[in-house]
């Protein structure tokens, strides 16, 4: 069974999903989404698997939460005005 984080998040209002695992190609990666649109995606190639894991799911968290992905939300039509 993969190693898996979800995480659902409330920002300014809409509800998001934070989803971290591994992929085939040997990476890790973490993808913001909104109604199961892809928002943004981050990738990191695979070493200390649990530890990056849970780093790479908390860092999507955290720039979230702290408004530093908002440019990213407005290009996808996805934040405040």
């Amino acid at each position: 069974m993969p190693i898996q984080y979800e995480t659902n998040v409330r920002h300014r209002g809409a509800v998001f999903r934070i989803r971290t695992e591994v992929v085939v190609a040997g990476h890790i990666l973490t993808q913001l989404l909104s109604a199961e649109d892809v928002v943004l995606v981050t990738r990191m190639a695979l070493g200390e698997e649990k530890a990056q894991l849970q780093e790479m799911h908390r860092g999507m968290f955290r720039a979230l939460s702290e408004g530093r992905l908002e440019e990213d939300l407005r290009r996808q039509g996805r934040g405040a005005s």
